[in-house]
């Protein structure tokens, strides 16, 4: 399975940091979350993650990016690959996707960083659907 280190742990949308808080964002962006607030904002996360897992059941992938996702499109695909190891290839990168779509010359999908899972999503479909790897 593809990796997602490096960078900070913001990238997960919600962490605890060093300090013992539980924080969102970083940088000028960064908050601490308590209470009511920390409680609502794990409540979306849960939410999304949810809700692009079902995306995936019904094979409603172009759903996803209407979703309000607290967090990046590499982070949500490692989470739907783990839950959906055939429905996904084990690649992260944004470029080596989006070369892969244009080399076996995949049809009417927006081929952008923010179209990633789609993207993903549909590359399984259609090298699967070659004889040589129906298997």
């Amino acid at each position: 399975m593809f990796g997602i280190g490096g960078g900070n742990s913001s990238k997960f949308g919600l962490y605890k940091s060093k300090d013992g808080h539980f924080t969102r964002g970083s940088g000028k962006n960064k908050k601490i979350l308590t209470g009511t607030e920390l409680d609502t904002y794990f409540a979306s996360v849960k939410t999304a993650i949810l809700e692009s897992l079902k995306c995936v059941e019904l094979e409603r992938i172009h759903e996803i990016k209407k979703l309000k996702i607290p967090f990046g499109n590499m982070i949500l695909q490692k989470i739907l690959a783990i839950y959906y190891p055939d429905k996904f290839i084990p690649i992260g990168s944004v470029d080596t996707l989006i070369k892969l779509a244009k080399d076996i010359e995949l049809q009417n999908i927006e081929l952008t960083p923010n179209n990633l899972i789609e993207i993903n999503f549909e590359c399984r479909k259609a090298i699967c659907s070659l004889p040589e790897f129906e298997h």
